[in-house]
């Protein structure tokens, strides 16, 4: 993650994530990070992303042009992400601040 993310740094390529746990849940995160395109744009043609999801697309919009690079992750790992971030107690800050 953190080529393109701090944590608690603000921003980079993509968004701070410390507090994470608090702004998104995991399952939210899980089906982004799997197919980042898909939550942003929408495909027709894939189950469950067949709309684009608005606050990928508000995240995208302060991030762009860069769309986050897809990688195969469960729900457990994620909430094993949340863990790890949450214990560094690291407040965010940056352009994910503007997204409610």
């Amino acid at each position: 993650c953190k080529s393109c993310h701090s944590i608690g740094g603000g921003d980079t390529v993509g968004p701070d994530l410390a507090g994470l746990s608090k702004r998104r849940k995991a399952d939210w995160v899980v089906k982004f990070i799997n197919y980042p395109d898909g939550m942003i744009n929408g495909d027709p043609e894939e189950p469950g992303y067949e709309k684009p999801d608005k606050l990928a697309k508000k995240i995208y919009d302060l991030y762009k042009p860069t769309i986050m690079t897809e990688f195969p992750i469960d729900k457990k790992k994620v909430e094993a992400i949340f863990v790890y971030i949450d214990s560094l107690k690291k407040q965010p800050k940056g352009k994910i601040l503007k997204i409610k």
